[in-house]
């Protein structure tokens, strides 16, 4: 059983706690920089206003009224080194849609929109550097973040992603409504990539 804060822990104690933690208060993008931890755990991007319309979200925070669009996990795996810092700041605001699951599905929906020009880098989806800083600012202006730290956050991810039902999360989301517009926009922006 693995353990939570030196005692064993109890998964579904657990993911009452992260679900709370979650949902209880979002973040600006400026704000979650500069607070986010450097620890294991589960992390939430939330969308404000109309910024992705026709996504469906069934999930908001009360303060400010954000959706909820993504879970994600910090590590994957209890060989991985990644950590809630690492993954929000390194790879989901200044890294490339080729290392980010979460960013190459905003570019897919916002393409349009920020008039984006994907290139391909080897087999991946990539954007010119310019671009890429401009989908960050596109998500430092619509979007919000929650996260929860947790040492063993693998363990309880798709239970948390099956509770709160994000329609950006592909893996283990299969029955979403939106699933297959998100695969179909992700196939779209890869087949426009020059």
């Amino acid at each position: 059983m693995p353990a939570v804060y030196g005692r064993p822990m109890d998964s579904h104690v657990e993911i009452e706690r992260a679900l709370a933690g979650l949902t209880a208060r979002t973040y600006s993008v400026q704000e979650a920089t500069a607070a986010i931890p450097d620890a294991s755990g589960l992390y939430a991007w939330w969308v404000v206003g109309d910024a992705l319309p026709g996504v469906p979200t069934t999930t908001r925070e009360a303060s400010t009224g954000a959706a909820l669009v993504y879970i994600g996990v910090a590590p994957n795996a209890a060989n991985s080194k990644k950590t809630l810092r690492s993954r929000v700041v390194d790879n989901h605001l200044n890294g490339s849609i080729a290392t980010s699951t979460v960013r190459h599905s905003l570019a897919s929906l916002v393409v349009d929109k920020l008039s984006l020009k994907p290139t391909t880098k080897g087999t991946k989806v990539a954007l010119p550097p310019e671009q890429n800083t401009e989908l960050t600012a596109w998500q430092s202006m619509h979007l919000r973040l929650s996260w929860h730290a947790t040492p063993d956050p693998w363990l309880i991810e798709s239970a948390v992603i099956a509770a709160l039902a994000p329609p950006l999360n592909l893996a283990g989301n299969e029955g979403h409504a939106f699933h297959g517009t998100l695969t179909a926009a992700r196939a779209a922006l890869k087949q426009s990539a020059r």
